[in-house]
């Protein structure tokens, strides 16, 4: 989808009406709580443009991904790259019509809290055995980056969750090369929400909790991945 601009006002009343939120900042928390506190709450004092960047949606699962541009200078704000400060909401619905959201951005700004989320011991990457995020996980874990830069598309996209993007080959087996040193190579798998096209796995790395998105192109090969810390 094309981007486009949404009104913070609209955005933060979508917020209040949740239960908890769980913000990389505080943790879990009433919304009353965030939006006195959290530099990621969609005050237009300090947000000059926010923007809906795509949507995958299913069942009682959504995941908005977004791009924060600031209003002014925050020394608090972690260095991004592009046009916005990547921002990612994932709604869920309980069973009994609750609904809550956790908030991803870039990982300079997750603060030293535990995760309200647990690993799933019988979650999986990919939708079946065949699917490229389940081929893609081996490959990683078995370090093999070749294998792992060939099961993206040569014009795919790879963007950090600090807005840096990566395109093509040669550059997106860089990016695997530097992840792959980092250590990120066996998350735990959480939460994964499906649609046509798209997959986002919210993951833990290590001691931090993450997101990845990932969309499929026509032969079903990677499109494009991103990351939220």
């Amino acid at each position: 989808m094309q981007a486009a601009p949404v009104e913070p006002g609209v955005l933060g009343a979508r917020l209040r009406q949740q239960q908890l939120i769980e913000d990389p900042q505080h943790g879990e928390r009433k919304p009353l709580e965030l939006e006195a506190t959290s530099l990621l709450w969609p005050h237009t004092a300090q947000w000059a443009l926010i923007e809906l960047v795509q949507v995958t949606d299913s069942a009682a699962r959504r995941l908005e991904e977004y791009r924060f541009v600031p209003a002014r200078a925050m020394p608090e704000l972690p260095a991004f790259q592009g046009p916005g400060l990547p921002v990612a909401l994932w709604f869920e619905r309980t069973p009994n019509g609750a609904s809550r959201a956790r908030m991803y951005s870039a990982p300079a700004l997750r603060a030293s809290h535990p995760r309200s989320l647990p690993i799933d011991p019988h979650a999986a990457p990919g939708r079946d055995g065949a699917d490229v995020l389940t081929r893609l996980a081996r490959t990683l874990h078995e370090r093999d980056v070749a294998a792992s830069t060939a099961l993206f598309e040569r014009d795919a996209s790879l963007q950090h969750a600090d807005g840096a993007l990566h395109r093509g080959s040669a550059q997106i087996r860089a990016a695997l090369e530097r992840l792959l040193q980092a250590g990120a190579v066996d998350p735990g798998y959480c939460t994964r929400l499906d649609d046509a096209v798209r997959s986002a796995l919210e993951l833990q790395l290590g001691e931090r909790p993450a997101l990845l998105v990932c969309e499929r192109g026509a032969g079903g090969l990677l499109r494009a991945v991103r990351l939220y810390g």
